[in-house]
């Protein structure tokens, strides 16, 4: 071998600029990084609000009516609004119990099933906040839809009658049972559905008290 390439040495490429970032990265402390990391969060502008202004807004933000299902287990996971933070889920959850309509369809006959389970669902601390409970009594519904006649009205009229003297009876049991279980929430929370006169035209209501609602007039017979 020449003697020219035996004594020659190779000098070490320059390191590429992707390493050094690479290695920067890798050297860096866990505490700065971190440091860095929080001072990229953008603050809450909501949370910058008085908590006053703020609960307006909540007020005004939860107005849904949510269909109650047995296989959902934690119904305030479905709102998206509740999963912004923890401090703004826990300022609205009285709105949102407050402001929301809860829907439950009758199982098997019977609407305490889905009433029950969806209580048992809700933390205690927060069911005094439920203002309205709908229970939809599917096999008690002569009247969804009717269009009275004056050729069927004085026997549809005491069958409506009779249907909100039931959904009264149904509430009542249901209380009962939810009382039982521990469950119970304010009067004038569960209520059921009628259609009432409004001085004009037949409209679904939905009340605690059917008795007390205008009984559904019928029209002229074409």
């Amino acid at each position: 071998m020449p003697q020219q390439w035996a004594s020659r040495t190779l000098s070490p490429s320059p390191p590429h600029p992707r390493d050094e970032h690479q290695n920067e990265s890798q050297n860096r402390p866990t505490d700065a990084l971190a440091t860095e990391m929080s001072d990229q969060v953008t603050p809450s502008r909501l949370l910058a609000l008085p908590r006053e202004l703020r609960d307006e807004i909540y007020e005004h933000t939860f107005s849904d009516t949510i269909h109650v299902h047995t296989r959902r287990k934690d119904i305030r996971t479905r709102n998206a609004g509740l999963a912004t933070c923890k401090q703004i889920r826990h300022e609205a959850l009285k709105a949102y119990y407050g402001r929301t309509t809860f829907r439950v369809s009758d199982a098997f006959w019977d609407p305490h099933l889905h009433t029950a389970r969806f209580l048992k669902s809700v933390p205690p601390e927060h069911r005094n906040f439920i203002t309205t409970i709908h229970v939809h009594c599917v096999g008690y519904d002569a009247e969804d839809g009717a269009e009275l006649s004056e050729e069927r009205a004085e026997l549809d009229l005491e069958l409506f009658a009779r249907q909100r003297c039931l959904k009264l009876e149904i509430l009542a049991i249901l209380e009962k049972k939810l009382v039982k279980e521990g469950t119970l929430v304010k009067n004038g929370v569960l209520k059921t559905r009628v259609m009432a006169w409004n001085g004009r035209f037949n409209e679904e209501v939905w009340t605690a008290k059917p008795l007390n609602e205008a009984p559904p007039r019928f029209e002229d017979a074409e």
